[in-house]
């Protein structure tokens, strides 16, 4: 009974620690936006800065976004960094080195990157190595290919159909926000 009226307590009270770890985040960053709007009135809350940044979280919030599910099943992977190099990489030749068009090099990089998650999928859930030991070994492997392929040289020369995922705009809107 003492255990129950004390719930029944708490539910009517504020409890500042439960909000904080469900909104501090987001206060904090209200908070920053806030500070540097007064600060840089001229600068900072303009659209122009806006899209600026929001063109430069996009790849960091698509990867985020995908990290998200396997930390919800009590996770880790560490090959997120690798892969997306090595991806980066297999768009590149195809593109450049193989005239592949822009539309099948982005389904057959996808495609690249399904194999990839595969591979370490069944080294966790199938063979029992750990998640950290079965990424980080993959990702060692991955760095390696990346390494062998390109001997240390950037892909460039790509073609002009391929600024849609980052340097072309819709109505002043970067193409990458929308991804």
């Amino acid at each position: 009974r003492l255990i129950m009226e004390t719930k029944a307590k708490e539910k009517g009270t504020f409890q500042f620690s439960k909000f904080a770890m469900k909104y501090g985040t987001l206060v904090f960053l209200i908070i920053i936006c806030v500070v540097f709007s007064l600060l840089r009135p001229k600068t900072f809350p303009t659209v122009s800065n806006i899209l600026t940044v929001l063109r430069q979280i996009v790849i960091l919030s698509i990867l985020g976004g995908g990290l998200t599910i396997v930390m919800i099943t009590n996770r880790i992977d560490l090959t997120i960094g690798y892969s997306t190099s090595f991806l980066g990489v297999i768009a590149g030749a195809l593109m450049v080195n193989y005239g592949v068009p822009v539309w099948l090099a982005a389904i057959l990089t996808i495609a690249a990157g399904g194999i990839l998650g595969s591979l370490s999928g069944v080294a966790v859930a199938v063979i029992g190595i750990p998640d950290f030991i079965a990424t980080l070994s993959m990702g060692f492997l991955i760095s390696g290919f990346n390494q062998a392929y390109t001997k240390g040289h950037p892909i460039s020369g790509f073609p002009e159909e391929f600024g849609i995922f980052g340097s072309k705009f819709v109505n002043g809107i970067p193409t990458s926000i929308f991804f």
